[in-house]
Formats: structure tokens, C-alpha cells, sequence
């Protein structure tokens, strides 16, 4: 079943920039898919850092396992959200986890190449 989005509809899409803040984690999954864990930090207002999570999925996993600690990023892609079961003492606790979905990345030095304004389609 497919979902067609109306004209309007409201769509969950981010672009992000920030700098690679922790070694990425590259790993397959049980079923064996490809996948990468990233730290991003983003800078906002007033000297401070938002640290988001991001997870890229096949290819673009691998891609992502070569960048390096301080590298720039520019990215695309979603927010998600995952619930999961902790235990803390003897209780179980639902938590739910934020993360970025990756769709896509350019490399480092990529956006100063062609201009940052052209990759936001101005």
C-alpha cells in the first residue's frame, strides 16, 4: 500500500550541518544490513552545541564509516523516534529514543565547492 503525500502536506525533512563529534560505528545487523551510528554537533545561539544522533543505513553507511572525528557534514534526512525497555534496579521502564535518519551526506569540502546557497536550492 502506498501513501501519496497532498500538495501542502506537511513532510518530516531536515538539512543539517554540523561537525562529526565521536568516531563513527560502523556494524551489520542480525539480518545483515549495513549500518553506521553518527554523533553530530550543531551549533545554535548563545555558545551552545546540540549533540544529535544520526544512523545511515546500506551504502551510505559505509560512506559514512570513513569520515573522520571533526570532519564538517551536511546532511538530509529525518527525525525518528523508537521506544525500548530499560531496567534500572529491579524496574522496567519504556523510553523513547530521538535520532536523525540519514537519506544523504555530502563529503567534507563538498559544499564549498559548489556554495552552500546552491545546495538549498536558491
Amino acid at each position: 500500500r502506498q501513501m501519496h503525500r497532498e500538495p501542502g502536506e506537511e513532510e518530516n525533512r531536515l538539512r543539517l550541518t554540523g561537525t562529526l563529534c565521536k568516531v563513527p560505528v560502523y556494524r551489520r545487523t542480525p539480518l545483515g544490513r549495513d549500518i553506521c551510528d553518527l554523533m553530530l554537533a550543531v551549533n545554535r545561539r548563545y555558545g551552545r552545541t546540540d549533540y544529535l544522533p544520526c544512523i545511515a543505513w546500506g551504502g551510505l553507511a559505509l560512506q559514512c564509516s570513513r569520515l573522520q572525528t571533526g570532519d564538517p557534514l551536511w546532511l538530509d534526512g529525518r527525525l525518528q523516534s523508537r521506544t525500548y525497555l530499560k531496567t534500572v534496579g529491579e524496574a522496567t521502564q519504556e523510553r523513547t529514543a530521538f535520532e536523525i535518519s540519514i537519506t544523504s551526506i555530502d563529503p567534507p569540502g563538498a559544499q564549498e565547492e559548489r556554495g552552500w546557497e546552491e545546495s538549498l536550492g536558491k
